[in-house]
């Protein structure tokens, strides 16, 4: 059994279908060692995707947490930049690489040109291409700026002025793309086998659509506690902007593999993290 990304996510073996499904979503997409084992049938992934946005406010918090740790106190632009980059690479490293690695592999298989089936061929390789390497540097280069550019900690300017600071805006980057990837679970698979196979096509559709919109419920009672009206708008914006690029995402590995993989999910996840922190920034 391999994570989103498509390669293992940790070194034990997959979450037994009995397991609580909270814990099967942290042994498959983190490596919190959630203490379950054995096979892992569609149902039980079914059920460990739909806790992927509680997942994702969980890693968006403690990406957070280290944000504000490293800024506090300090206006200072590489202090900015340093907490930016700490808070990115902890959500990279509590997930395994699963995601960026997804992206990778996507960004491969996508931009071959070739048929469908010697694309997903090159994305199921272990090496990543000149196209793959590089779309990862970009994409994590945006995440990191965009971070950077927003006000630093959990109060002051960012709070009563603008609305969206970079602790907040993290959480909800990361929440949304979490949201995208189960929007996504209703394309099919492309492949017979695979995380994907277990996972595509089978959600329920009333699941995915509750998904987004408490996401924008949420988000909107945000921003207004945030800062009114304005922040609300900018919030809904962010998010809606993240999920919009996780649909072209979606109807691009339709269009060109006929389905969703592991890899296409996860690129998912970081195309939009990066989007909405992008968008935050522009909004602002």
């Amino acid at each position: 059994m391999t994570g989103p990304g498509g390669h293992p996510g940790n070194a034990a073996p997959p979450p037994a279908p009995g397991a609580p499904a909270w814990r099967v979503a942290l042994s498959l997409f983190t490596v919190v060692p959630a203490g379950v084992g054995g096979d892992l049938d569609d149902a039980a992934a079914v059920r460990a995707v739909y806790w992927l946005p509680v997942l994702g406010a969980g890693l968006g918090l403690a990406g957070s947490a280290a944000l504000v740790f490293v800024a506090a106190g300090q206006l200072s632009v590489e202090r900015q930049f340093l907490g930016a980059a700490l808070a990115v690479a902890l959500l990279a490293v509590a997930t395994g690489g699963l995601h960026l690695d997804g992206l990778a592999d996507t960004a491969d298989g996508l931009g071959s040109r070739r048929p469908a089936d010697q694309a997903l061929q090159i994305m199921r390789r272990s090496d990543a291409g000149p196209l793959g390497v590089a779309t990862l540097v970009l994409v994590l280069l945006v995440q990191v700026s965009a971070l950077a550019s927003l006000p630093h900690g959990w109060t002051g300017a960012g709070w009563t002025g603008t609305g969206w600071t970079g602790a907040s805006g993290l959480v909800l980057a990361a929440v949304t793309s979490r949201v995208a990837v189960v929007a996504a679970t209703g394309s099919p698979s492309a492949r017979p086998s695979g995380f994907g196979a277990l996972v595509a096509g089978r959600t329920s559709a009333v699941v995915r659509v509750a998904s987004v919109l408490a996401l924008l419920a949420a988000v909107v009672a945000a921003g207004l506690a945030l800062g009114g009206p304005a922040a609300a708008v900018r919030g809904a914006g962010a998010a809606l902007a993240g999920l919009a690029v996780a649909a072209l995402v979606r109807w691009a590995a339709r269009r060109r593999l006929g389905g969703m993989t592991g890899d296409v999910f996860g690129a998912i996840v970081e195309l939009s993290t990066a989007t909405v922190l992008l968008v935050l920034v522009l909004a602002g």
